[in-house]
């Protein structure tokens, strides 16, 4: 069996008014390759409105990785650590509020490394594996809203990163944020989420 890093996207469809008529809300899993895309109703099913304006969309995939990607992955979520070794970034890292990675790659509370932190054929796999889900979670809600004949943006999100709405995890219980691209001064810290 092949190590794998496993990937989901989550995004809000704002804008889409169908109601799947069921608590758990509606699923689709491709046994070829392992996507599977779920819509559901935030919130509770006798809140006013479930299921209307309030669809969250989750599509996951498990991707192969080497023993070295998955390592770094595991490292940089358990350990808060970056692989000092392995990262394009010279250590120790600072900003204007000071050393932020230290030479040892120990990630100080409070900062969230970048996707530039990260190996570049990891960054790439994140990449591929954000453009594939975005692309399958689209045809998906498309093909619903067609045979619903649903109202709804043409897009299931703005035009963006894929890293912005992604998150990883190897054999963690959560997902954790994959590290998002340099925003300038904004920086955002995510706790990670169940599947």
């Amino acid at each position: 069996m092949s190590a794998q890093i496993h990937f989901l996207l989550s995004e809000r469809l704002d804008g889409y008014v169908f109601n799947p008529f069921r608590p758990e809300g509606l699923s689709f899993t491709d046994a070829k390759t392992g996507l599977v895309i779920e819509i559901r109703g935030m919130g509770k099913e006798d809140d006013p409105g479930f299921g209307f304006n309030n669809l969250e969309l989750r599509a996951k995939i498990s991707c192969d990785a080497t023993e070295q990607q998955i390592g770094f992955v595991e490292t940089l979520i358990n350990e808060r650590i970056v692989r000092p070794n392995e990262t394009p970034i010279t250590l120790p890292y600072s900003i204007e509020r000071g050393e932020v990675v230290t030479c040892d790659g120990e990630v100080a509370k409070g900062y969230s490394p970048t996707s530039d932190f990260l190996p570049k054929d990891l960054d790439e796999l994140c990449i591929a594996a954000g453009i594939k889900l975005e692309a399958q979670a689209s045809r998906f809600v498309q093909l619903l809203r067609w045979l619903g004949n649903s109202n709804g943006p043409a897009a299931v999100r703005e035009e963006r990163d894929p890293r912005f709405s992604l998150f990883w995890k190897t054999i963690q219980e959560c997902y954790h944020h994959v590290p998002l691209p340099k925003q300038g001064k904004r920086r955002v810290e995510s706790t990670g989420f169940s599947a």
